[in-house]
């Protein structure tokens, strides 16, 4: 129980109560009547109950204050009069409102009485009190983020009525329905409370029912669940395609089922290896309870051998299901042969935004090699005759034979200009910079930086220098000289002539293409331009091939078309090789090392072709 202080000062003014009682002529005596005080009642109503005080001494008695312990009782109505003379009562009220069946307190009454200054007056309460009992409630196994109910009984086993006013659980995840609030249960009724429960993570999830009864308090009784992920299911455990012919197709569907009460979202679907091929309509996708959906999965195989995956999907409460997948490919072949002739290869290359060409210098002849399938800034050609784009960031291998642009690596901040030295190093620029690329890692180390300026697309090299086209120093763009000796950089003057994007050195003729489709050529040693030819086109780069007229290139057209280039297998006298490559666009294979052939040579090309299903 607990206790209380309640404090009444009865007088207006301080009192010295020394010498009073010999004043009078006698002694002031403090008596309580009834004592002790007995009070009935019911838990949250007020009983009231009546409390004499009388002066049976000879002396003027005077009551300083009054004060109760106890929490149930407190004062109502203090006595009207603090003088009392001899003989005469005063009454006060008491009110007790029960909040436990037995509620006992002690009224104290300070007064000039000699022998009792402080007199206690008994208090005893009792009182009918509703006592509730709530039962546990066990959600069993739930689903993450998906609500369900329950209901927990509450009984009152006490001697009054109950008077339910609030509902409350000690997390957030449990939610009581309070639609019935506040409702009365007589001694011996009970009735049932809904709650709901949203787990928000596997596992076991404890919580506490909290039942407010008006007058008593709050009573308690245990919530649990488990909590699991596993509400959505597959309906087989694999996906079996079989076997089928390369590039032909089947289709399945397997069946996605929502195994719980509530609804559940698709939210991603993938494969880990790409081997099939997933159809993803819709996402995310509803399932209601009860319900199913369907993945479009679709099996074509590439290849002559068994395939493997494995479907993964993804729900929004955190499942996350797996489901494998299997089929074989197979195919038909066939054989050509073909006897050597000597081929030719190109000396200048261009390129556009889009295209690759080859450009004849001697007769003026431009022809397109095809599209790149990248915006290249530039192109530059190796010592084996390899050709390099650069667009941006990215390092590109161009195919010679067709244009296409394979991404090779990503480079440190990227560039627009493109060099490959005679050692192999890789060289770009990019605005005022003139950097070397490692091969492995496609890191790029600074090797020197313009005063003023900066790059206009193009950088070739040629006698141990690196030549590199410059705007933003004189009139048009400007030639400035790299010497890979020293590091140094020098201006040697300008052209006069902007949009210069690409320069090749051809036996140490340095030629200049332009956006506007004029090459120019270009002194060498002070950049001044020696002619102009207008050849038309937009020109991004350019690049001379210095294994020209050395190593020429073979090309063999097939009659058929090929499944795709990695299912080619190339004899040359009956002995297989790897130095040929396929070119799509002239459905030819190449070799581009001119010393693998010779005249009179035979060459076998077996090859897998495209399905007829």
């Amino acid at each position: 129980m607990s206790v209380s202080f309640l404090v009444f000062a009865l007088a207006c003014q301080d009192y010295d109560l020394s010498g009073i009682d010999d004043a009078a002529g006698g002694d002031a005596n403090l008596v309580a009547n009834p004592d002790p005080v007995r009070a009935e009642g019911v838990a949250g109503g007020e009983t009231l109950v009546q409390v004499t005080l009388t002066n049976s001494g000879g002396a003027l008695l005077f009551i300083d204050e009054l004060s109760i312990e106890g929490g149930d009782w407190a004062v109502a109505v203090p006595n009207a009069e603090n003088e009392l003379a001899s003989g005469e009562s005063t009454e006060l009220t008491l009110s007790y409102t029960p909040s436990a069946a037995y509620g006992d307190g002690t009224l104290w009454v300070y007064s000039n009485d000699g022998d009792s200054p402080e007199t206690p007056v008994a208090l005893i309460g009792e009182a009918r009190v509703p006592e509730l009992l709530v039962s546990d409630l066990s959600f069993g196994k739930g689903f993450v983020d998906c609500p369900i109910s329950g209901w927990a009984t509450v009984t009152n086993l006490g001697t009054a009525d109950a008077l339910v006013v609030d509902l409350g659980t000690t997390v957030e995840r449990y939610l009581p329905v309070e639609d019935a609030l506040p409702f009365t249960l007589a001694p011996g009724e009970w009735q049932e409370v809904e709650v709901w429960w949203t787990p928000e993570a596997e596992g076991a999830d404890p919580a506490v029912l909290q039942v407010e009864e008006a007058a008593v308090g709050i009573f308690e009784g245990a919530l649990s669940g488990e909590a699991g992920i596993d509400n959505v299911s597959f309906e087989v455990s694999e996906v079996d395609f079989g076997t089928l012919y390369v590039e032909c197709s089947t289709v399945e569907q397997p069946r996605l089922y929502n195994n719980s009460t509530c609804e559940v979202t698709l939210t991603d679907l993938s494969l880990d290896y790409g081997d099939f091929d997933l159809d993803i309509f819709v996402l995310p996708r509803t399932i209601a309870p009860g319900g199913f959906t369907w993945v479009d999965l679709s099996f074509t195989p590439d290849d002559e051998r068994i395939f493997g995956d494995v479907l993964s999907a993804g729900f929004g409460h955190g499942q996350v299901l797996e489901l494998p997948l299997a089929g074989e490919g197979y195919f038909l072949y066939d054989t050509e042969s073909f006897d050597v002739v000597e081929p030719a290869a190109e000396a200048i290359y261009l390129h556009s935004s889009s295209e690759l060409y080859t450009y004849d210098a001697g007769s003026g002849t431009l022809s397109s090699v095809g599209s790149t399938g990248s915006s290249l800034y530039d192109i530059a050609i190796d010592e084996w005759g390899q050709l390099w784009g650069i667009g941006g960031s990215v390092l590109y291998q161009v195919d010679s034979a067709t244009g296409a642009a394979t991404s090779y690596m990503s480079l440190t901040g990227g560039g627009n200009g493109l060099a490959v030295l005679a050692d192999g190093t890789l060289i770009i620029t990019n605005g005022s910079t003139l950097s070397e690329v490692d091969w492995s890692t496609g890191t790029v180390t600074t090797l020197a930086t313009l005063s003023s300026g900066s790059s206009s697309g193009d950088i070739v090299e040629w006698d141990g220098s690196l030549y590199w086209t410059v705007s933003g120093i004189g009139s048009g763009d400007s030639v400035v000289e790299y010497d890979t000796a020293t590091g140094t950089l020098t201006n040697l003057g300008s052209t006069g002539v902007s949009g210069l994007w690409g320069i090749a050195a051809p036996d140490g003729d340095l030629l200049a293409f332009s956006s506007s489709g004029t090459m120019y050529e270009l002194d060498i040693s002070s950049g001044a331009v020696l002619s102009s030819t207008s050849i038309g086109g937009s020109w991004y780069g350019a690049a001379h091939n210095p294994n020209y007229g050395l190593d020429p290139s073979y090309i063999f057209h097939l009659v058929d078309v090929p499944l795709d280039e990695f299912h080619i297998e190339v004899l040359v006298n009956s002995v297989v090789s790897s130095d040929w490559t396929y070119d799509a666009t002239e459905n030819a294979i190449v070799f581009e090392d001119g010393t693998v052939l010779s005249g009179g040579d035979v060459v076998d090309v077996t090859y897998a072709l495209t399905s007829e299903c």
